[in-house]
């Protein structure tokens, strides 16, 4: 996402939950699902060039979001709720 590329990940990937999301910077599959993973690649390889350019651009917004202070805070509050 950092580096302005659309993402593929598996539902179990922790850094799609938040770096991807689905349709808007790239595409989600099962990780037990081969046949869905093909079918992202596939997706992905038929979208104009335009299109690749849009999700890369909102992946490096999204990966922009996540900061150092973000990080902080986010465990800061993870560690409060134990």
């Amino acid at each position: 996402a950092a580096c302005g590329l659309p993402l593929i990940g598996s539902d179990r990937c922790g850094a799609a939950s938040q770096y991807l999301v689905d349709w808007h910077n790239g595409l989600r599959f099962p990780p037990d699902r081969i046949d869905e993973l093909a079918n992202c690649l596939e997706i992905v390889s038929g979208l104009t060039k335009e299109q690749l350019r849009m999700w890369g651009r909102k992946s490096s917004e999204i990966a922009g979001s996540h900061t150092a202070k973000h990080w902080s805070e986010t465990l800061i509050d993870a560690v409060a709720l134990r």
